[in-house]
């Protein structure tokens, strides 16, 4: 039995008519405060799920906007540390950046929120120059650094470089990180798993060999597949000179990844490649030569 809810109010909506009859639905025509007009379910509206034609989400939107920018104080000119407000940079995730200017002449963009907290003083120049004077404390000289790990005073030429520490050389040693590598591959190899190096270097081989034949890759004379089988051939010669330039085969495939694989080269397996570099053409070749002729003097 339908529930007649002609002339009821619901929160701003006010029904003034029966709609339809819908999937065991019923559907009324209501009326808003505000003028508009909605249609929808008795469920929607005694369970409080519609409660206006829509107005009352503009005007909490319109609330959270007023809001948001009263909460954007214009920090424009301000001066936090080392660091002056120049104008406003973005809005991320809720909190709101500000482009600043240090005293040292960087640029640098941060949060409100980092300004007012003194989470950032500076561009970065603060915390080197305290870095600095903590080495002059510990006694370590110019040129020289402590490893963060074996905590011995190395040369600078010791340590790798790097663009995330303040004075471009790596926390560690090169001696430390190799070792740390060398345990983390012998764990990998006892647990029956390849180095992470073995594996970057099998993957910068196969996009070279793929690059240069296609996917699968295969030798351009005989056909050959199998991936250990498979090499590089310089077309016009000067493969060693190649390799010693850059120092290996490693590198010579990292240089053709980075020009975009160049024309010049193509993929041989290793029995067609020592035929081409020993005696100047393959048997592979020959022989497809020989059948050749052999059909156009039947034919």
């Amino acid at each position: 039995m339908r529930a007649d809810l002609m002339g009821q109010k619901f929160n701003r909506l006010t029904v003034v008519g029966f709609n339809r009859r819908e999937k065991k639905q019923d559907y009324w025509d209501c009326e808003c405060e505000c003028g508009g007009k909605r249609v929808t379910s008795t469920y929607s509206l005694r369970h409080g799920i519609c409660r206006s034609c829509g107005c009352l989400k503009k005007e909490g939107d319109a609330r959270k906007k007023g809001k948001a920018t009263k909460r954007r104080e214009d920090l424009t000119g301000k001066r936090f540390g080392r660091l002056t407000v120049v104008s406003f940079s973005h809005v991320y995730k809720g909190g709101i950046f500000w482009s600043c200017k240090c005293d040292c002449g960087e640029d640098h963009v941060t949060s409100a929120n980092t300004l007012r907290q003194g989470h950032c003083k500076s561009c970065g120049c603060l915390s080197r120059e305290a870095n600095i004077k903590r080495r002059i404390s510990f006694g370590t000289p110019d040129g020289w650094k402590k490893c963060s790990k074996c905590l011995e005073v190395r040369p600078e030429a010791e340590f790798h470089k790097t663009k995330h520490t303040y004075d471009g050389l790596a926390y560690q040693c090169k001696q430390c990180v190799r070792q740390k590598q060398q345990e983390r591959n012998a764990k990998r190899k006892a647990a029956g798993l390849q180095s992470y190096v073995h594996i970057e270097l099998r993957r910068l081989r196969m996009d070279v060999l793929v690059a240069y034949s296609g996917d699968p890759p295969r030798c351009a004379c005989c056909g050959e597949t199998t991936y250990e089988f498979l090499t590089l051939d310089h077309i016009n010669g000067g493969g060693d000179k190649h390799r010693k330039r850059v120092g290996g085969s490693t590198n010579v495939y990292r240089e053709l990844r980075k020009q975009g694989y160049p024309e010049g080269y193509r993929i041989l397996c290793m029995n067609c490649n020592h035929a081409h570099g020993h005696y100047g053409f393959c048997p592979h070749q020959r022989k497809r030569e020989e059948i050749d002729a052999s059909l156009n003097l039947s034919l």
